[in-house]
Protein backbone atom coordinates (compact mmCIF):
# COMPACT_ATOMS: atom_id res chain seq x y z
CA UNK A 1 0.00 0.00 0.00
CA UNK A 2 1.35 3.45 -1.05
CA UNK A 3 1.08 5.79 2.17
CA UNK A 4 0.39 9.11 2.05
CA UNK A 5 3.91 10.23 3.18
CA UNK A 6 5.13 8.28 0.49
CA UNK A 7 2.60 9.38 -2.13
CA UNK A 8 2.88 13.33 -0.95
CA UNK A 9 7.15 12.62 -1.25
CA UNK A 10 6.73 11.32 -4.15
CA UNK A 11 4.50 14.14 -5.88
CA UNK A 12 7.30 16.56 -5.00
CA UNK A 13 4.28 18.90 -2.85
CA UNK A 14 6.75 19.41 0.00
CA UNK A 15 10.22 19.33 0.85
CA UNK A 16 11.43 16.50 3.31
CA UNK A 17 11.83 19.39 6.57
CA UNK A 18 8.14 19.99 5.44
CA UNK A 19 6.66 16.96 4.96
CA UNK A 20 5.98 16.68 9.03
CA UNK A 21 4.11 19.48 8.66
CA UNK A 22 1.99 18.18 5.83
CA UNK A 23 1.44 14.75 7.04
CA UNK A 24 -0.58 16.01 9.56
CA UNK A 25 -0.40 17.67 13.41
CA UNK A 26 2.66 17.84 15.74
CA UNK A 27 5.68 15.69 15.71
CA UNK A 28 4.53 12.21 15.33
CA UNK A 29 6.46 9.17 15.58
CA UNK A 30 6.25 6.18 13.65
CA UNK A 31 4.41 3.97 16.46
CA UNK A 32 1.79 6.68 15.80
CA UNK A 33 1.69 6.54 12.21
CA UNK A 34 2.08 2.97 12.04
CA UNK A 35 -1.41 2.95 15.03
CA UNK A 36 -3.44 5.55 12.66
CA UNK A 37 -2.51 2.96 9.59
CA UNK A 38 -4.07 -0.08 11.17
CA UNK A 39 -7.45 2.13 11.33
CA UNK A 40 -7.45 2.62 7.47
CA UNK A 41 -10.50 0.49 5.80
CA UNK A 42 -9.72 -1.56 2.75
CA UNK A 43 -11.43 1.38 0.65
CA UNK A 44 -9.09 3.68 1.66
CA UNK A 45 -6.11 1.61 0.89
CA UNK A 46 -7.43 0.67 -2.42
CA UNK A 47 -8.03 4.33 -3.32
CA UNK A 48 -4.51 5.20 -2.18
CA UNK A 49 -3.07 2.43 -4.64
CA UNK A 50 -5.44 3.37 -7.55
CA UNK A 51 -5.17 5.25 -10.83
CA UNK A 52 -5.62 8.52 -8.32
CA UNK A 53 -1.84 7.98 -6.74
CA UNK A 54 -0.33 6.66 -9.38
CA UNK A 55 -1.43 9.84 -11.41
CA UNK A 56 -0.30 12.09 -8.78
CA UNK A 57 -4.10 13.83 -8.83
CA UNK A 58 -4.39 15.73 -5.91
CA UNK A 59 -8.67 16.31 -6.07
CA UNK A 60 -8.78 12.53 -5.93
CA UNK A 61 -6.55 11.87 -3.39
CA UNK A 62 -7.84 14.35 -1.24
CA UNK A 63 -11.27 12.57 -1.66
CA UNK A 64 -9.79 9.03 -0.71
CA UNK A 65 -9.26 10.91 2.46
CA UNK A 66 -12.51 12.71 2.63
CA UNK A 67 -14.23 9.51 2.05
CA UNK A 68 -12.68 7.64 4.48
CA UNK A 69 -12.72 10.36 7.59
CA UNK A 70 -16.85 9.86 6.44
CA UNK A 71 -16.02 6.03 6.93
CA UNK A 72 -14.22 6.82 10.55
CA UNK A 73 -16.89 9.17 11.69
CA UNK A 74 -19.43 6.22 11.18
CA UNK A 75 -16.87 4.23 13.16
CA UNK A 76 -16.28 7.09 15.92
CA UNK A 77 -20.51 6.44 16.27
CA UNK A 78 -20.73 2.52 16.79
CA UNK A 79 -17.55 3.19 19.19
CA UNK A 80 -19.81 5.48 20.89
CA UNK A 81 -22.87 3.02 20.77
CA UNK A 82 -20.36 0.48 22.73
CA UNK A 83 -18.52 2.49 25.16
CA UNK A 84 -19.44 2.11 28.89
CA UNK A 85 -23.23 3.58 29.94
CA UNK A 86 -21.30 6.07 32.35
CA UNK A 87 -19.14 7.52 29.81
CA UNK A 88 -21.29 7.87 26.77
CA UNK A 89 -22.41 11.51 27.90
CA UNK A 90 -19.17 13.13 28.57
CA UNK A 91 -17.50 11.71 25.36
CA UNK A 92 -20.51 12.83 23.17
CA UNK A 93 -20.83 16.15 24.68
CA UNK A 94 -16.41 16.22 23.75
CA UNK A 95 -17.67 16.05 20.01
CA UNK A 96 -18.33 19.02 18.62
CA UNK A 97 -15.93 20.68 20.32
CA UNK A 98 -13.55 17.90 18.95
CA UNK A 99 -14.52 18.64 15.36
CA UNK A 100 -14.30 22.25 15.90
CA UNK A 101 -10.82 21.82 17.22
CA UNK A 102 -9.90 19.46 14.37
CA UNK A 103 -11.37 21.76 11.69
CA UNK A 104 -8.85 25.11 13.25
CA UNK A 105 -6.55 22.67 13.27
CA UNK A 106 -6.37 21.31 10.24
CA UNK A 107 -6.77 24.85 8.60
CA UNK A 108 -3.90 26.12 10.20
CA UNK A 109 -1.65 23.24 8.97
CA UNK A 110 -2.90 24.08 5.01
CA UNK A 111 -2.47 27.59 5.49
CA UNK A 112 1.10 27.30 4.80
CA UNK A 113 0.86 25.58 2.06
CA UNK A 114 0.98 26.56 -1.54
CA UNK A 115 -1.79 25.97 -4.21
CA UNK A 116 -5.47 25.57 -3.65
CA UNK A 117 -5.28 21.50 -4.24
CA UNK A 118 -2.26 21.02 -2.50
CA UNK A 119 -4.23 22.67 0.33
CA UNK A 120 -7.35 20.61 0.14
CA UNK A 121 -5.08 17.39 0.26
CA UNK A 122 -3.10 18.76 3.81
CA UNK A 123 -6.46 19.49 5.43
CA UNK A 124 -8.28 16.55 4.21
CA UNK A 125 -4.75 13.96 5.02
CA UNK A 126 -5.34 16.19 8.61
CA UNK A 127 -8.90 15.55 8.63
CA UNK A 128 -8.58 11.67 8.60
CA UNK A 129 -5.55 11.48 11.03
CA UNK A 130 -7.84 13.63 13.81
CA UNK A 131 -10.68 11.36 13.29
CA UNK A 132 -8.69 8.18 13.62
CA UNK A 133 -6.93 9.94 16.80
CA UNK A 134 -10.17 10.26 18.18
CA UNK A 135 -11.74 7.02 16.86
CA UNK A 136 -8.82 5.37 19.27
CA UNK A 137 -9.24 7.75 22.01
CA UNK A 138 -12.93 6.59 22.29
CA UNK A 139 -12.02 2.86 21.64
CA UNK A 140 -9.62 3.01 24.36
CA UNK A 141 -12.45 4.14 27.16
CA UNK A 142 -13.18 1.13 29.46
Amino acid sequence: MMTKGLIVAAMGLVGSAGLAGFMGSGALHAQDWQEIEKHYTPAYTKCLDGPAAASGDQSALAQCSLDEVTRQEARIDAALAKAPADKVEALRAGQSKWKEDRGTLCEEEAKSLVGEATKRMARADCSLDETIRRLITIEAVK
